[in-house]
């Protein structure tokens, strides 16, 4: 740190008990007047107030030994608004200073929401253990997102991304086991999670990033390498006119993925594992012509007892920070026994102020 700057990335990915070591190290990059640079799609209110704490506290203890000014730049930058900067002199002067965060946070969000959305989602009335409607999911989003690579052929990969590898390995099984598909439909199953091998792994990402990379191609293309490697083989072993590709996978293809899908089936986790996840879809292109590329899964495998939705305290469904992050007071902190499902969801709107 003494000799180079420090950039976080994916900052509001790290659990509370690792945040404390990136502020040491926030602390340690401001004693040594070297610059911090955070990354984060969404990175909230408390991720800044609590490294910038402590970036300024590394300062003010760097000016006590050298007797160098303990002024520091806040600079904010985001691909839907202008850079901004704040000088910040003082430790009295960072709540302005997260005040200016927050500031420039709702400005990029009406600014995202003043632009046509690059993905429309919808909820899909199952389980994520319901293995046939998930399919059929799929099937569908096939069909209204596939992209025509000759005059009879069409072709789309897209992800289903569940919240464990045993829920993903599962349905991946499923999906080799059993295919009730139509019969110009051909489903090719990739199972993409964090419990291979590194070696594995590295044939994996290779193989999506080709896949995937829509960089610089026209609305409706595959890369020339996706077409030739997998689509043609594909067709041509096949004989059908319908191609679908699909990775059953976890979050690790929510961070550090640079892939670009055409459709999606995400069981629900938290704000910030939706928000990655979608961020997946269409990536490399521009907005979509109003087409559903996204599909929640409404039940989560967590809220259910013996494959049926049972009631539970929603503290042990969700991951946080998510729409029930504060639900460990009041009424919700023990969710009622005799309750359903969408009775504690409706308490937890309730005690959100969220209806």
């Amino acid at each position: 740190l003494l000799s180079a700057d420090l950039i976080l990335d994916e900052v509001d990915n790290y659990s509370p008990q690792e945040m404390k070591h990136l502020q040491k190290l926030c602390y340690l990059a401001g004693l040594a007047r070297r610059n911090v640079v955070c990354q984060s799609a969404t990175m909230g209110h408390l991720h800044a107030k609590a490294l910038l704490e402590a970036f300024q506290a590394g300062v003010a203890a760097s000016e006590s030994l050298t007797g160098l000014p303990g002024v520091l730049r806040l600079v904010l930058g985001s691909n839907l608004a202008a850079p901004r900067d704040l000088l910040i002199e003082t430790a009295e002067a960072l709540p302005e200073a997260l005040r200016f965060v927050d500031a420039f946070n709702q400005d990029c969000i009406l600014a995202q929401k003043a632009t046509t959305p690059k993905v429309k989602q919808r909820v899909l009335d199952a389980t994520a253990l319901d293995f046939e409607a998930l399919i059929q999911e799929a099937l569908s989003l096939h069909k209204e997102n596939a992209v025509a690579l000759e005059p009879d052929l069409r072709a789309s990969v897209g992800f289903v991304r569940f919240n464990t590898v045993t829920t993903a390995r599962a349905f991946a099984a499923h999906l080799y086991a059993k295919q009730e598909v139509p019969p110009d439909t051909e489903l090719s199953v990739v199972c993409y999670h964090s419990k291979y091998s590194a070696l594995e792994l590295s044939v994996i990402d290779r193989t999506l990033n080709t896949l995937t990379n829509r960089k610089g191609l026209k609305e409706a293309d595959f890369s020339n390498e996706a077409v030739t490697q997998f689509w043609k083989p594909l067709a041509n072993l096949s004989g059908k006119k319908n191609l679908v590709i699909i990775v059953v996978t976890t979050s690790i293809l929510e961070t550090g993925r640079d892939h670009d899908y055409d459709w999606a089936i995400v069981e629900p986790n938290s704000h910030r594992s939706l928000v990655q996840a979608a961020g997946r879809v269409r990536r490399h292109r521009g907005a979509g012509a109003g087409k559903i590329n996204l599909s929640v899964i409404r039940y989560p495998a967590k809220a259910l007892s013996d494959g049926v939705v049972a009631p539970r305290n929603p503290l042990s469904v969700w991951s946080t920070p998510g729409p029930l992050t504060a639900l460990n007071r009041g009424s919700l902190k023990i969710a009622p026994t005799n309750s359903s499902y969408q009775s504690v969801l409706n308490l937890a709107s309730r005690d959100l102020g969220n209806p």
